[in-house]
């Protein structure tokens, strides 16, 4: 929501988040498509999001926690990378 709708798809790199995170984006259509996630410390991370979306360390999917609407959760340990992949098709 806090793209200008001009921006309909794009891409940016490296920007730091909250609680110790380099993050990656991508977007298509307004929407997330796709994310990678560098956590730089042992922290839950928690995402913001209205899309449904999967968590990926290598091959593993993550397990989810909701505590919130469009609120999701999953322990990150530091130095492992987390893509976030949009289930919309």
């Amino acid at each position: 929501p806090a793209l200008p709708t001009q921006w309909k798809t794009g891409a940016v790199k490296g920007l730091r988040a909250r609680g110790g995170f380099d993050v990656d984006l991508a977007w298509k259509d307004g929407a997330l498509s796709k994310a990678v996630i560098r956590a730089n410390c042992d922290t839950p991370c928690r995402l913001r999001t209205q899309t449904p979306v999967k968590v990926f360390s290598g091959n593993k999917e993550i397990k989810l926690k909701s505590p919130g609407e469009n609120l999701i959760e999953f322990e990150s340990r530091a130095g492992e990378t987390y893509r976030i992949l949009s289930t919309n098709k």
